[in-house]
């Protein structure tokens, strides 16, 4: 739901199906009410709203943020991103 609701927030796409390899797994579904297994989830049915809000902040460099830097020995600077939708 996390990265669904990122997504959303980015104008992206998600699509999820869980997956059932024990017999008592499908039990667990059927006593939290889930009918299908086979479903497949869009971001939508993830994240639902109509006011997401996801907060991130980058930890190592990346494509999207960077990492945290530490500058002249005490100053430690970090680059977060904070879309909604």
């Amino acid at each position: 739901m996390l990265t669904a609701a990122a997504l959303r927030c980015l104008n992206g796409e998600i699509l999820a199906r869980l997956v059932v390899s024990k017999p008592e797994h499908q039990e667990r579904l059927a006593k939290m009410g889930i009918k299908d297994g086979k479903r497949i989830y869009k971001t939508e049915d993830l994240a639902p709203g109509k006011k997401i809000i996801f907060a991130c902040t980058g930890v190592t460099e990346g494509n999207m943020l960077r990492g945290v830097s530490i500058l002249r020995g005490r100053e430690i600077r970090t680059q977060s991103l904070d879309p909604h939708s």
